[in-house]
């Protein structure tokens, strides 16, 4: 009759992490011997159950998490006594996802950043949008680009504060054009006659106009190209027409 012992581990000390960091645990005992173990807390980012070493990642947990892991050593067929130890994560300041933006060229943009940290750390990826590569501070001011073409910047935000690193946000400005309408020549034109002007410029564009002075057959605004019999008049009657030309929500 032969009688085994029980096998025995090395017990694992207590680990404090902070969330998202990598968590390596290495199991020691006589050689030959196998582990398994249980984890009581799955929100610290580690399964259940598992066998062998402890290898993850550390949850983005929003409060503190504390798991109890409790480990069987097995060798020969034998199992020895469980062995337990705490893995501990700490929650980084976090920052509320900005939604995506769009603007026209030239117009004002404001974010403000909101959410657990103290201060913001934020990096741009396309300055061509008219916000500088990085910074710091609580939020963004700035003045979008005069772009030629749509730009479009990816922005990550850090947040800062406590003894933990921050998770990163990110979220994107882009920066549309403003549309182009060419020159249109004065027109003089004799009462009763056709009046005809074409409108032309950025591709896709729609053309608003307002007209000051009805009285020469024209109506006070619209849409589009201009189509119209002129007035007949009893004196000279002159119009200045302002066109505003519109693309995408954004009018040149």
């Amino acid at each position: 009759i032969e009688v085994l012992p029980h096998p025995e581990m090395d017990e694992p000390p207590d680990l404090t992490v902070c969330a998202g960091a990598p968590v390596s645990v290495v199991f020691s005992g006589p050689a030959g011997t196998t582990y398994t173990w249980e984890n009581s807390n799955t929100a610290v980012g580690l399964a259940a159950s598992g066998t062998g070493n402890i290898n993850f990642n550390a949850a983005q947990v929003a409060q503190t998490e504390v798991a109890t892991v409790s480990v069987i050593p097995h060798k020969a067929g034998c199992e020895g006594l469980p062995v337990e130890f705490e893995i501990t994560v700490n929650p980084g300041p976090t920052v509320d996802e900005p939604p995506d933006i769009t603007v026209c060229a030239g117009a004002p943009v404001s974010v403000t950043f909101s959410g657990t940290g103290t201060g913001h750390n934020w990096s741009n990826s396309n300055p061509a949008i008219g916000l500088a590569a990085g910074g710091t501070g609580n939020g963004i001011n700035f003045t979008a680009a005069n772009v030629a073409a749509a730009q479009t910047g990816t922005i990550t935000v850090t947040p800062t504060g406590g003894t933990c690193p921050g998770y990163p946000e990110t979220f994107t400005i882009s920066v549309l054009p403003r549309p182009m309408v060419n020159p249109v020549a004065n027109v003089t034109a004799c009462a009763g006659s056709s009046v005809t002007v074409n409108f032309g410029g950025t591709s896709g564009a729609i053309f608003n106009w307002e007209n000051s002075n009805p009285a020469i057959g024209l109506g006070v605004s619209g849409t589009g190209n201009l189509s119209f019999t002129a007035a007949d008049v009893s004196g000279v009657q002159t119009a200045t027409l302002t066109v505003t030309p519109v693309k995408d929500g954004c009018a040149g």
